[in-house]
């Protein structure tokens, strides 16, 4: 074992030094209490050079949900290296720790996000779904005003917003960390951050936004917009409409679940075209995969499929997270029914077709990330041309979307 557990007495400085070195925090002092508060809700692993703590491995728990099961997750939410400790295997050793913990305690999956796609894969993680970020004049949004005033969100309302995502409608894909104070750290790191939104006659959040407020006139960037109802995103996407006022620019950093936001925009194509000519990029919307995930519990993970199309098939399953002898990860050989219940069993069945894949392209797979016969041409999956369509028939998903900052 490289790793140990964190903790705050011995290993607070050390890591507020390592996540400041990096740029992920600055030196106010607001930042490094959140922080503090981040490393103290959940697990952290850290690697030790010159005795003190140079590298880290955090995680976190919750639940992600596919189809109608929510599965238990872990969430790698930080891994930071120092200076000092760069290009030692540190972050590979903790990550592999990591992950073997989180399925000794019952994860199902793991999920992160990378700074880079490709190096995770050697863990077993595969590519997420493309996250839509749109840029657009707020006045241009095509939703009234609301009629009423919002309240004003702060610091000490983060647990409000975090309960109110935690129930908000379950999709394909969505995530819940645990943690009450999730938002809490969140928070303190944004620049200038500002809440708006509006609660029920018995006080309770209904709908909120969050987010940070660049400069006088933008731009505003919106990180969180958490309801209970779908039709509460339009109020909420009216709240910014009324930002138009002062505000010309405004960036939704993930499109909202079952929203097409061009949509609600009027003139897209027009504001894309003066934003080129005013000598920028003239981007409107941005679409960028920057999560991964892996399976951990095949058997788990298969149990949640529900389709309506079966299909059965061999399993030959590899995974590259053996080599670093921690866990031995979820390779071999598996037999797969899917349907309205569905299940995996170890062994192959000889009688039936066999898909060959890397547990990242399974991964891909399994979420509806992309079809069979596209990882086929793309990723490290591979078999014959009827099973791919078979797989390509039965696996039609909904794209998997997380609605969570991590």
């Amino acid at each position: 074992m490289v790793g140990r557990p964190y903790d705050e007495e011995r290993d607070l400085a050390a890591v507020t030094r390592m996540w400041r070195e990096v740029g992920w925090i600055d030196d106010s002092d607001g930042q490094a209490a959140g922080l503090k508060t981040f490393l103290s809700m959940s697990k952290g692993l850290v690697a030790d050079v010159h005795g003190e703590a140079e590298c880290l491995v955090h995680r976190s728990v919750g639940t992600v949900h596919h189809t109608g099961t929510d599965l238990p997750l872990c969430a790698i939410s930080a891994v930071t290296t120092s200076h000092v400790g760069r290009r030692q295997g540190l972050a590979s050793a903790l990550m592999a720790e990591a992950l073997a913990e989180a399925v000794e305690e019952g994860a199902a999956v793991a999920t992160l996000g990378f700074f880079e796609q490709g190096y995770y894969d050697r863990f077993g993680f595969g590519t997420g779904p493309y996250q839509h970020r749109l840029s657009f004049d707020p006045a241009s949004l095509q939703v009234p005003v609301p009629d009423r005033p919002p309240v004003r969100l702060g610091a000490e309302h983060m647990r409000e917003v975090h309960a109110l995502l935690a129930r908000r409608p379950r999709g394909h894909g969505s995530v819940v960390l645990d943690p009450p104070q999730w938002l809490e750290p969140e928070w303190s790191w944004l620049e200038n951050p500002f809440g708006l939104g509006f609660r029920a006659d018995d006080g309770r959040l209904t709908h909120a936004l969050i987010g940070s407020a660049k400069d006088e006139h933008g731009p505003y960037v919106i990180d969180v917009l958490a309801h209970e109802e779908p039709h509460q995103v339009l109020e909420l996407l009216g709240l910014v409409k009324a930002l138009g006022d002062q505000v010309n620019l405004v960036v939704v950093t993930e499109e909202p679940a079952g929203i097409q936001l061009q949509d609600l925009i009027r003139e897209p194509a027009r504001q894309r075209r003066v934003a080129r000519l005013a000598g920028g990029s003239g981007a409107l919307h941005v679409t960028m995969a920057s999560q991964q995930d892996r399976i951990l519990d095949l058997g788990a993970c298969i149990a949640a499929v529900e389709v309506a199309t079966p299909v059965a098939f061999g399993l030959r399953l590899r995974d590259p997270i053996g080599r670093f002898g921690t866990w031995g990860g979820i390779g071999g050989e598996h037999t797969v029914r899917l349907g309205p219940t569905s299940s995996a069993e170890p062994g192959l069945d000889p009688d039936l077709p066999v898909l060959d894949a890397s547990v990242g392209a399974f991964t891909r797979l399994w979420w509806g990330v992309r079809p069979a016969s596209s990882l086929a041409l793309t990723d490290d999956l591979h078999g014959p041309t009827d099973l791919l369509a078979d797989l390509d028939a039965a696996l039609r998903l909904p794209t998997p979307q997380a609605g969570w900052i991590y």
